[in-house]
């Protein structure tokens, strides 16, 4: 018997000498019981946020895109049931956590059903984009996911387990003196895999040879013949462009490690840099929210496109309204839109 129902069972009570039974009762629309805390009408202590959902799944290495696992991951992008994101759903998640527009609509272009990609499938399991195995030279498979001409192969693994060594070997030859990764150290470590297996040396880690650049040889990478241009340093590019930090226009040699190997957000996109909801702040004076255009937001629900509307004693903390005791909340000023 759970707590959120109301029982009387046997209660016992005279009645004009004798003894009456008062018959069990259990309330036909039960209310949730919690403790109430400090803040009237908010359940205390909250409950845990839940874990970022992932379709069931949390073997994350075996997801070969570092950007879809950290979506994914970090729960801005959760796969239905059976594990499969539409492109609608990613592009929202991409523009939400703000990620340039141009490239939320490039990427998911280039990777669902459209008229850029005929053979693409209409949903995506994040876990299954491995579609070209063994260093393998081949086509992707038609209604499947397509690979990118070439690979690091540093996520494209068979086992899903990331291969440290070769990004450290990225990063041991392209990394700036400073330790901040810039546009030009990223096309260098993009180029170190632009050749097809078999060339010497590094070489890509398989090849989608449906993809192929019309004049690309197969020993030639893009740095020495632009024909050779691929998704192989056009995504890697697109990635560092939507997580770089806006204020120096670099990433860190560990967010940039971290991205990578352990599918982390750099840490001034947790903060809200790149548009992610920032974590608690310490106390500061409050001033005035502005609240434009909808009613005050209730607790743990979603906040994400109206960080300032939750109600008050709330904060929008990973994209849900919650309960922060002892940390001031600014009061909301409700402006209607017009």
């Amino acid at each position: 018997m759970t707590m959120s129902r109301l029982l009387l069972v046997g209660l016992t009570c005279a009645a004009g000498g004798a003894e009456a039974r008062v018959p069990a009762f259990v309330d036909p629309e039960p209310e949730p019981i919690f403790p109430i805390g400090p803040i009237v009408g908010v359940p205390f202590p909250p409950p845990p946020l839940p874990a970022p959902p992932s379709g069931g799944r949390q073997d994350h290495g075996r997801i070969v895109c570092p950007v879809i696992g950290m979506f994914v991951k970090n729960g801005l992008l959760v796969p239905d049931a059976r594990g499969f994101v539409t492109k609608a759903q990613t592009k929202a998640a991409f523009l939400e956590a703000g990620v340039p527009s141009h490239i939320a609509t490039e990427t998911t272009e280039a990777n669902f059903r459209s008229a850029a990609c005929s053979r693409c499938p209409e949903r995506i399991n994040p876990f299954e984009m491995n579609t070209i195995r063994g260093g393998a030279s081949r086509g992707s498979p038609f209604g499947g996911a397509q690979e990118h001409f070439r690979s690091t192969g540093i996520r494209d693994t068979d086992n899903g387990v990331p291969r440290a060594g070769a990004f450290d070997f990225g990063q041991g030859r392209c990394l700036p003196s400073d330790g901040r990764w810039t546009s030009s150290a990223v096309a260098c470590f993009a180029g170190l895999w632009d050749r097809d297996p078999g060339c010497g040396g590094v070489t890509s880690n398989d090849v989608d040879t449906l993809k192929r650049p019309s004049g690309c040889g197969r020993c030639e990478g893009a740095l020495a013949n632009p024909r050779c241009a691929s998704q192989l340093g056009g995504a890697i590019d697109f990635m560092f462009e939507a997580f770089r930090d806006p204020s120096t226009g670099r990433i860190t040699a560990g967010d940039w490690r971290g991205m990578w190997l352990d599918l982390e957000l750099p840490a001034h996109f947790r903060g809200g840099g790149g548009g992610y909801p920032p974590a608690p702040r310490p106390p500061s004076p409050p001033s005035v929210s502005v609240c434009t255009g909808r009613a005050p937001i209730p607790a743990f629900k979603t906040c994400s496109s109206a960080p300032h509307c939750c109600m008050s004693g709330l904060e929008c903390v990973q994209g849900r309204c919650v309960p922060l005791v002892g940390v001031p909340r600014p009061p909301i000023e409700l402006r209607p839109t017009h």
